[in-house]
């Protein structure tokens, strides 16, 4: 009587989102972006600082959020290819701050212009994060599918832009997928 079970056991490939993004890069050729030297928000923030002396005028956290969750990780962002324009980014929905109120779209409006700050910062060191890397693949037209199957756990860990990429290399109609975690928790990168 044959068996239930297959006796084969499929390939399997593990990764992290840094060892995904560092072996796309790498069989792309986009050799300029080296993953281990990824700047942050949080290094921006304590650089400023200790220029300065002053913190942001909005919680920096909230807008590590906002510029890693939705400015370069929205799914509007990953479909574009690009970080959100301010005007895309006051009307974006996916947000944890409101743009129904005055307070609201002020901190949007203070948000995107830290953003800005931000990015030139990033320039000046020719430095990249975690964001513009994953939209950096999303342009490459050398990108096609990998992926017969997928498995994404501590899915709230990823930005859509990310989750797009993933779904760009697997092949979004005939990858079997399964998402483990809670996208109402996500963070950013």
């Amino acid at each position: 009587m044959p068996s239930l079970f297959s006796t084969d056991v499929p390939n399997f490939l593990f990764f992290s989102q840094a060892d995904l993004l560092r072996g796309l890069l790498a069989s792309l050729g986009i050799g300029h972006v080296n993953m281990d030297d990824l700047c942050g928000f949080r290094e921006y923030c304590k650089e400023r600082f200790h220029i300065t002396h002053m913190h942001s005028v909005i919680e920096e956290k909230l807008t590590e959020n906002e510029i890693g969750g939705v400015i370069l990780g929205s799914l509007t962002a990953g479909i574009s290819q690009r970080p959100l324009n301010r005007e895309e980014y006051l009307v974006e929905k996916r947000s944890n701050v409101t743009n129904k109120t005055e307070r609201g779209r002020h901190t949007r409006n203070e948000v995107y212009s830290e953003f800005e700050k931000y990015q030139k910062w990033k320039n000046l060191r020719s430095r990249c994060d975690i964001g513009d890397v994953v939209l950096m693949l999303l342009k490459d037209s050398k990108l096609s599918q990998i992926f017969e199957s997928a498995y994404i756990d501590e899915v709230q860990d990823f930005s859509y832009a990310s989750l797009l990429l993933i779904c760009t290399i697997g092949g979004a109609e005939s990858l079997k997928w399964i998402f483990a975690g809670d996208t109402a928790q996500m963070v950013s990168l």
